[in-house]
C-alpha cells in the first residue's frame, strides 16, 4: 500500500513550510508525532529564456503516491539518474522510469498520478521547454523527430521514444555542466539553452542510431521485452555483485545467446556494458558524496587493482577519478 498525497493536500504544507526554497530540503511527515519524515525532497530550479532545469533529489520512507497532479502544457526531457518512479498519465497510460534512462515527452495540460516506491536515493532531472521550440530551431524538421513535432502541432500527448533509452556518458556530463553552470543573468540563460540543445542532439542522435541498427522482423515479443526489463532491473540492483552472463541467463530461464541479442536489441547496449555504466555512475557519486579513497571504491566495484579502475573511469568520463571530486 502507498501513502497517498493529493495535489491539494500539498498546498497548505507548502505555504507553512519555510524550507521549500529551491536548493533546500522539504520534509513531509505522515503524522505530527512521527520521528522520521515520510519523504525528504530537495528541489533545484534553474530557469532560462526558453525553459527550465529542475533537479529532484529525494528519499521515501515508504511507498508514496501523488494523485491528480496537474501541470502546464510543455515539451520536457526526462532523465532518471537513480531510483524508480511510475506515472499514470491521462490519455497516455503508464510510464515507468528506471535508473539511468531518459526520454522526451510532450504533454497537453497533463493530469497524472505518480508512484514512488520506498527508496533512499531518488534523483531525477527534467528540462522543460516551450512547445514551439523545435519548430523555432529547425528550418527543416529532421525525420527522426517528425512524429514528435506532428504530435505537438496537433496537441496530442506523446513520448518521443517508445522505450526509455539508456543514458550515455555525455548526457551525465551535460547535466552536470547545466547544474554547475558558472554564469548568471543573461549569460546563464544563454548557456543553459545551448546545453539543452546539445542534450537534445544527444538524445535524438542516440535514438536515430538505434533505429538504424534495428532490422526488420527483430521486434521483441511482449514477454521477451518484460524479461529484458526484469534483467536490467536485476542488474541495477546487483551490479556490485559478481554477475556472469551464464548465471543471469539461468536465473531468468533464458539461453545466453537470446540474452545477449535481446538485451542489446532493446536497450542499445550489452548487459555488461550496462553493468559497467552502473558501476561508473556509482563511482562518480561516491567520489562526489563521500570521502572514500579511490582505491576503496575500486575494490568495492570488484576491481583487482585500483589502476584498472582508474583506467576504466578515465576512459568513461574523460577525467581521472581523483580529479572528478
Amino acid at each position: 500500500m502507498a501513502y497517498v498525497i493529493r495535489q491539494e493536500d500539498m498546498h497548505p504544507f507548502m505555504r507553512r513550510s519555510p524550507v521549500i526554497t529551491p536548493g533546500a530540503a522539504v520534509q513531509l511527515y505522515q503524522a505530527e508525532e512521527a520521528a522520521q519524515p515520510l519523504l525528504s525532497l530537495e528541489l533545484v530550479h534553474k530557469p532560462f529564456e526558453k525553459g527550465n532545469l529542475f533537479r529532484f533529489s529525494a528519499s521515501f520512507a515508504r511507498n508514496v503516491m501523488v494523485q491528480q497532479l496537474q501541470d502546464d502544457t510543455m515539451l520536457s526531457m526526462h532523465f532518471q539518474l537513480h531510483g524508480y518512479s511510475d506515472a499514470n498519465i491521462r490519455h497516455m497510460g503508464g510510464w515507468p522510469f528506471a535508473a539511468n534512462t531518459h526520454n522526451i515527452m510532450y504533454l497537453e495540460t497533463p493530469q497524472l498520478d505518480l508512484l514512488f516506491p520506498a527508496q533512499d536515493k531518488y534523483r531525477y532531472f527534467i528540462i522543460t521547454l516551450t512547445a514551439g521550440v523545435l519548430q523555432e530551431k529547425f528550418a527543416h524538421i529532421p525525420a527522426v523527430i517528425a512524429p514528435l513535432c506532428e504530435a505537438i502541432h496537433h496537441q496530442r500527448p506523446t513520448r518521443a521514444f517508445d522505450q526509455n533509452l539508456p543514458m550515455q556518458p555525455a548526457m551525465y556530463q551535460v547535466l552536470q555542466d547545466m547544474y554547475n553552470n558558472p554564469f548568471t543573468g543573461d549569460w546563464q540563460s544563454f548557456y543553459l539553452e545551448t546545453k539543452t540543445m546539445e542534450m537534445l542532439a544527444l538524445q535524438v542522435g542516440q535514438y536515430a542510431a538505434l533505429s538504424q541498427d534495428k532490422q526488420p522482423g527483430t521486434a521483441l515479443s511482449a514477454r521477451d521485452t518484460d524479461t529484458m526489463h526484469a534483467i536490467r532491473a536485476y542488474a541495477t540492483a546487483n551490479f556490485l555483485e559478481p554477475l556472469s552472463l551464464q548465471g543471469v541467463a539461468r536465473s531468468f530461464a533464458i539461453n545466453e545467446y537470446q540474452l545477449k541479442k535481446q538485451f542489446r536489441s532493446l536497450f542499445g547496449q550489452t548487459l555488461f556494458q550496462y553493468i559497467h555504466q552502473c558501476k561508473m555512475i556509482y563511482a562518480k557519486e561516491q567520489l562526489n558524496a563521500t570521502d572514500k579513497q579511490v582505491s576503496e571504491i575500486a575494490y568495492e566495484l570488484g576491481y583487482s587493482h585500483p589502476s584498472h579502475f582508474i583506467s576504466s573511469f578515465s576512459k568513461y568520463f574523460g577525467v581521472q577519478p581523483g580529479k572528478s571530486r
